[in-house]
């Protein structure tokens, strides 16, 4: 009886502490290849990082010479006082804040190319090696995702 009961607790502790490790957050910050929907090229990197305020923000880390683009390109789209200021170090996401462990929204994220400015919505999967980040106008079913692709760890090449 008494190492039935021990088995028991430690079975309990056993099962605690992976719920526990389960729900720990997955972080976002770091350095994500964009990747183009079509070809499956990477277009540029993005640096995510933790703002001033506690929420998530992003800057375009580096441009690719994929397509015609260049380290060099402006966003001439864009209005106010990004219009032709460049694409390389320019934040792209701002203001993505913690819904769950994997998940942030709330947020803005701009679209260089066309200049516009969407809701945004980002979601970490297969274990922080991949993130969704979904752009739309008003509900989240009318947008786009895209999949980036985490670049600094091993676990994720």
């Amino acid at each position: 009886m008494k190492s039935c009961v021990m088995s028991l607790c430690c079975g309990l502790l056993l099962l605690s502490f992976g719920v526990a490790k389960a729900a720990a957050p997955m972080s976002a910050t770091g350095y994500w290849q964009t990747v183009d929907d079509k070809t499956g090229k990477v277009l540029s990197v993005v640096k995510i990082y933790k703002a001033e305020d506690g929420t998530l923000a992003g800057n375009v880390n580096k441009i690719l010479p994929v397509f015609g683009q260049s380290p060099k390109d402006v966003c001439k789209e864009c209005d106010g006082p990004l219009q032709n200021k460049p694409i390389l170090g320019m934040r792209i996401i701002w203001n993505m804040q913690a819904d769950d462990a994997t998940t942030w929204v709330g947020g803005r994220v701009l679209d260089p190319k066309s200049g516009k400015v969407y809701r945004g919505r980002m979601t970490i999967t297969d274990n922080g090696c991949k993130l969704n980040l979904r752009g739309y106008i008003g509900l989240p079913i009318i947008g786009r995702t895209e999949t980036w692709l985490r670049t600094e760890t091993k676990a994720c090449k």
